[in-house]
């Protein structure tokens, strides 16, 4: 037979092996006990404490939280320093190396790379040769003094990067009758006819890159 014990609040009799009073539901269980068996934690590990309580269970469960949150907060600012070093370094290469950040110099419309100096190979052969007196046609017009002299009829087209200068010549059929003399500051051109002699100096120092002759009408490209 099981021995029967009084509850502390109501004194009612009830068993030893009871944790809650019949008559008045306390709690039967000795303190003390009580707190072994939950262990550390206590029997409310939660953070949300009032100045009143300051069990072991909650206190040690907001000191991890804490100390987690200090841990991740140095390790973001020891990320964010890294970085701005680091970015700090690229930019001081990029200022020895004279390389441009996003920064683009653009004339007449193409971009000047000003971070390398060296000219690639495709701008060496983009870039057009200049015409020397062995390429331009050089032919003894005989009879030229004698004829009808005209000036021929011009007209002048300027792009980005050349001037185009179109030279009207009536009647000159072929090259054996032109004749492109390169001199220090200009360029002459002659040109015979069968009735008609044409002589006219562009007065340009610039050096020539093309020209072109079709029936009676002469092409000749300066680069600027």
């Amino acid at each position: 037979m099981l021995r029967k014990k009084s509850c502390p609040k109501c004194g009612k009799k009830i068993n030893q092996k009871d944790n809650f009073c019949s008559n008045c539901g306390s709690s039967l269980k000795d303190p003390a006990k009580k707190q072994k068996e939950w262990g550390l934690l206590g029997s409310d590990d939660s953070t949300n404490l009032d100045s009143n309580q300051n069990t072991m269970g909650g206190g040690l469960i907001e000191k991890m939280i804490g100390g987690v949150a200090k841990m991740l907060e140095k390790e973001m600012q020891k990320e964010l320093k890294n970085n701005s070093n680091n970015t700090n370094l690229q930019d001081n290469i990029n200022q020895e190396k004279n390389l441009p950040n996003n920064f683009k110099l653009m004339i007449n419309g193409k971009e000047i790379n000003l971070g390398d100096k060296k000219q690639t190979k495709q701008e060496k052969e983009n870039k057009q040769k200049e015409l020397t007196q062995k390429d331009l046609p050089l032919n003894k017009l005989s009879g030229f003094a004698g004829n009808n002299k005209k000036e021929p009829s011009t007209s002048v087209k300027r792009f980005s990067d050349k001037i185009l200068y179109e030279i009207n010549l009536p009647g000159i059929e072929s090259q054996k009758e032109l004749s492109i003399t390169k001199l220090e500051n200009s360029i002459e051109v002659r040109a015979k006819s069968k009735n008609n002699s044409y002589f006219k100096v562009i007065p340009i120092d610039s050096p020539i890159t093309g020209y072109n002759f079709t029936k009676g009408k002469l092409s000749l490209e300066f680069s600027e």
